[in-house]
Order: structure tokens, then sequence, then C-alpha cells
């Protein structure tokens, strides 16, 4: 018995540094519980309408070549996600159009990027209480919370999938120089990398992250030397290809898709994707907006300061955060805040980092117990905060979306059950969040409960428009007092 008592004595102890993992994880699933409950919008329509109406072939041709066309799945010709646009034929054939299915798979996403964000800031850092500190930042950071409650953010795996690429990089390297680099497993890396670019482009963050951390970390005694850069080469190589690809092999200009610009608006960009780091606040007042430039200029001196410190580590994901902003800064349609949730993974890394910084130093002279004490309660002050914030922006976000998605559906298919085949719907009053992008939105949505209707047309009656129905044609005005 004493002996059984002494063996779970060190398994429980083993076992501590775990918990702030599992309550990170906790908290994750509660931050985004309102969102299982929603339904599809906007985007999701156009995914699963072209699953279900266009032949494999041409999905397959129209996801795999770049600035394909196609009038029913339209957004290829913007953005090249081969890997994303064709998950939803696997997705849609297994889940239907039950949404709480596909709203799981976004929620696994999050889970897995916090055991991943866990996992490297322990292997970057060395101690638990740093990968803590980034797994709880993380977890329920309120900025970007869109890019796991919204249906069509499944392309958010890209970042799991480039952290396990920085994460293998590194432990092909932690022998080093006493044994060679374990290069089978940079050819993992490089594999999981080239997934993550193919699902979504931004997957790149973790690849800047990467080759940061090995220039000033690893590298950085040995930087005059070319064999050091040899382990960079494979994925030198891989961008190379993917840019190539991107373009169709130069026959296409990089800024050849209409979203992608680069110009004058990426300074100030960059600007708003940093204030959303330290303290992302919400309001236009001038108390919220001060905090929020407060909060770029505290992260910037913290950069100031790591590289007086020659805090090598501080400085390198320090960087790689703030170069992950530079993506988003070239979209030529303005700055959304559901784009911080890459970044964040980055911001919270660089947190870790500071953490083990401040234990190393043992800040204001604590012990390592009541250090530890007062990380616990910390971490459990951050997870309650910030869970409580970012709970509250899931459900604002499913409130202006895919409710008013839904009541718009809800009453279309109360007030017509069926709808006859190949006739014309005439649609008017149809929320704005539709109506912005009438032509790409709206058909899908309709198709998609409607697959035998024929042209959906928008109409203002108020405006003396008012449509000739023939004996298929029915007019459809949404009453937004419901």
């Amino acid at each position: 018995m004493v002996a059984a008592s002494e063996e779970r004595g060190p398994r429980w102890r083993r076992a501590g540094p775990l918990l702030p993992l599992v309550a990170s994880l906790i908290a994750g699933v509660a931050v985004y519980a309102p969102a299982l409950r929603s339904g599809f919008v906007s985007d999701d329509y156009v995914y699963l309408y072209s699953v279900r109406s266009l032949s494999f072939s041409h999905y397959l041709r129209v996801s795999l070549v770049p600035n394909a066309y196609d009038s029913t799945l339209v957004l290829p010709e913007q953005f090249w996600r081969p890997l994303y646009f064709l998950s939803f034929q696997p997705m849609e054939r297994l889940f239907g159009g039950h949404a709480l299915l596909y709203h799981l798979v976004n929620l696994c996403i999050h889970l897995v990027t916090i055991v991943m964000v866990w996992l490297l800031a322990q292997k970057l850092t060395g101690r638990w209480q740093a990968a803590s500190v980034s797994a709880a930042i993380f977890a329920v950071h309120p900025a970007g919370v869109a890019s796991i409650a919204w249906v069509s953010s499944v392309n958010s795996v890209a970042l799991p999938l480039g952290l396990a690429s920085w994460l293998l990089f590194v432990m092909a390297l932690e022998r080093a120089p006493a044994e060679p680099v374990r290069w089978r497993l940079i050819s993992w890396s490089v594999v999981l990398m080239a997934v993550g670019l193919l699902m979504r482009e931004t997957a790149a963050v973790a690849l800047a992250g990467l080759g940061l951390w090995y220039v000033f970390v690893p590298a950085r005694p040995q930087l005059q030397r070319r064999r050091t850069y040899l382990a960079l080469v494979p994925y030198v190589a891989l961008i190379l290809a993917y840019a190539l690809l991107r373009t169709s092999f130069l026959t296409v200009s990089p800024e050849g898709s209409a979203p992608i610009r680069f110009g004058s608006q990426i300074p100030g960009h960059m600007w708003y994707y940093w204030k959303l780091a330290l303290f992302p606040v919400h309001g236009s007042a001038t108390w919220s907006s001060a905090l929020r430039t407060a909060g770029a200029f505290i992260v910037l001196g913290m950069l100031a300061g790591a590289v007086l410190l020659r805090r090598w580590l501080v400085v390198a994901l320090l960087l790689a955060f703030l170069v992950s902003a530079v993506p988003y800064s070239t979209l030529s349609f303005g700055v959304l805040e559901r784009y911080f949730y890459f970044p964040a993974a980055l911001f919270a890394l660089s947190c870790g980092a500071v953490m083990a910084e401040l234990q190393a130093a043992t800040l204001l002279g604590l012990r390592p117990v009541a250090l530890n004490a007062a990380l616990v309660a910390a971490t459990v002050t951050l997870l309650f905060a910030g869970g409580y914030v970012a709970n509250g922006r899931v459900q604002t976000w499913v409130a202006t979306n895919p409710k008013v998605s839904n009541d718009w559906v809800g009453q279309l298919r109360a007030q017509y059950p069926t709808l006859p085949a190949g006739g014309t719907l005439y649609v008017a009053n149809t929320p704005l969040l539709l109506a912005l992008f009438h032509q790409v939105v709206v058909p899908p949505t309709v198709h998609f409960y409607y697959p035998d209707v024929g042209d959906v047309v928008g109409f203002n009656p108020y405006a003396g428009e008012h449509p000739v129905l023939g004996p298929n044609d029915r007019i459809f005005v949404f009453d937004s007092s419901k």
C-alpha cells in the first residue's frame, strides 16, 4: 500500500503542469459554445451548394487551377486554397445540412491549436509555466473569434498545421550540433507546411516564426557559415514552388487576385492588427482607442527591451508576431478583426517567452512555489476574464450573422415550403448581410433549400420596382420586424 501511494504521488506531480492546459481547453470550449447552436451564413452556402450542384471533376478543376472561374463556386477566382475548397466535398457528403457537425470540426481545430501552442511554447522555452501562459492567452483571446465561430473558417486548420511544422523543425535541431540534423523530421515538417499553405496561404506566418527563431536562437552564433542556412533551404524551396504554382508558372501577377494590393494601405493595416494584441477592446471612444494604441506601443517597447537585453527568443517571437500582420495588410477591402486569429498564436507564444525570462530572473525575488502559485492565480483570472469577453464576442457574432441569415431562410421556408421548378424567385428587403453580396450569397442560399428553382432576383418595391410574374415565379419580402 505504501509503495502504491508513493507511485501515485510522482504521477500527480508529473500531471500538474498539464492542468493549465486542460483548463485552457475547457475555456476554449466554453468560449465557442454559443456558435455550436448557430447555422450557416454567407459563404457557407456557396461551398455547400457547389458540392451538391457541380460534378466532382469540375469542382476539382475549379479548386486546383489558380484564378479559375465558376459562376457557382466563385471564390477560387480570388484565393488559391485548393485543399480548403476540396475539404467541403467530404464534409458536405458526411454532414449534409447539419450545421452543428461543421461547428464541431471548427471547435476541434481550435482545441488542437491550443495544444500545439502549448507544445511549441514548452519546446521553445523549456518551461511548462510559459507554455501555460501561451495556451491560456490563445484559448481566450477575444479578437478573431469568427475564425472558429464561422463554418467557412475551417481553413483555420492551416494554423495548427503550420505550428506543427515549426515544432517538428525545432525537434529536428534540438540535438545539434552534438548530433546531425534529423532531416526526416524536417521532411515531415515541410509536408505539413505545404498542406497548411494549400489550405490557406497565411500558414506562412508560422514559417516566418520558424525562420526568425532559427536565425535568432540556435543559429545565431554561426550566421557567418553557409552551412548554417542549409536547414532553411527546404522551406525556401517550398515557398518558391508555391509562388510558381500560385502564379500559374509566372503567367499571372502576384497581384492578379482582386483582394490583394501591395500599396500604401499596408502600414495602417498592420498598425490596426498590432493594436489588437494586448488590449483588444471594442468601441470608438477616446479611452478605448487610446488603450489599444498603448497596447501596441507596449508590444513595441517589449521588443526594444528584449533587443537591449539580448533576449533573443523574445526578439524572434515578437518579430514573428509583428510580421504575421503583413499578409492581412495587403487585402484591398480593409481590415477585419477575425483575421487576428493566426497572429494571436504568435502573440501568445511571445507572451510565454516573456514569462520564461521573468521566471528565469526570479521575478521580484519570489520563491518558485510562490511564483507558481501566482502564475496559477493569474492564469485562472485570465481564463475567466478573457473567456467571458470572448464568449460575449461569439454571442454577438452569432446574433449579427448566422441568426440574421437563419431568420431570412426561416421566413422564406415558412412562406414557401416548396417552390416551382424553373421559376424565378424575386426577393425584397433582404438584410444587408446578404444584400451586400447578393449575386454571390443569396442565390446559393436559396438553391441550397430549393435546388430546382431558377433565377433569384432582387428588387426594390420602395423604388417603384414591380416584377412581372410568370406562372412559376414567386415573390418573397423579408419582414425584419419578426
